[in-house]
């Protein structure tokens, strides 16, 4: 009997209160965030065919902070790319902010590392460059190398102009003599 009267007295405004009390920790659940840590990849648009980039763009770290939801929201990593546009210049201070990380509704950055980076584009160049024949050991009893030479004796390179600074001649894998005969 006393319970009887417990449950019964005030039934309306008690169904009310539970109610009341059951919305109030559904929005404070729904509305809690989590923290996460992601990689985005980069991607550099606008690099034209006889052009490349020296150096590589970083893979960028994100913290991240959502609702559950929100991190579903932004998929596999395949989908997780940061696209840049290169300057005309041809060389790029990049810093990549919230807006590039293109993020869905719920989803905040808390930080991003690296914030910034330098890429440079150059162009492509091809050159004929002459190759030498790298020997190494000695051949067996009197035997001698008269001469080794490579066969093509020039090759096509496409490389960066500023490869081309400091390579004037391709030198091959080493050729083993080392007790050879033959």
């Amino acid at each position: 009997p006393i319970f009887h009267g417990w449950i019964i007295d005030n039934f309306r405004l008690k169904v009310f209160a539970l109610i009341l009390t059951s919305l109030v920790y559904g929005i404070v659940i729904a509305g809690r965030s989590y923290e996460r840590e992601l990689y985005f990849s980069v991607a550099i648009d606008g690099v034209a065919e006889d052009q490349v980039l020296v150096g590589e763009p970083p893979e960028v770290r994100v913290r991240l902070s959502a609702t559950p939801g929100g991190f579903s929201a932004l998929g596999d990593a395949s989908r997780r790319v940061i696209h840049l546009a290169m300057p005309v210049s041809g060389k790029g201070q990049f810093h990549i902010t919230d807006s590039d990380l293109h993020l869905p509704r719920g989803v905040k950055a808390l930080a991003i590392t690296p914030e910034q980076f330098n890429l440079r584009l150059e162009k492509l160049v091809t050159r004929s460059l002459p190759v030498r024949v790298e020997q190494r050991g000695t051949p067996a009893g009197d035997h001698q190398v008269l001469s080794l030479r490579p066969i093509p004796d020039k090759v096509q390179v496409r490389a960066p102009q500023s490869v081309f600074a400091t390579l004037s001649t391709l030198v091959t894998e080493p050729v083993n003599l080392e007790g050879r005969a033959d």
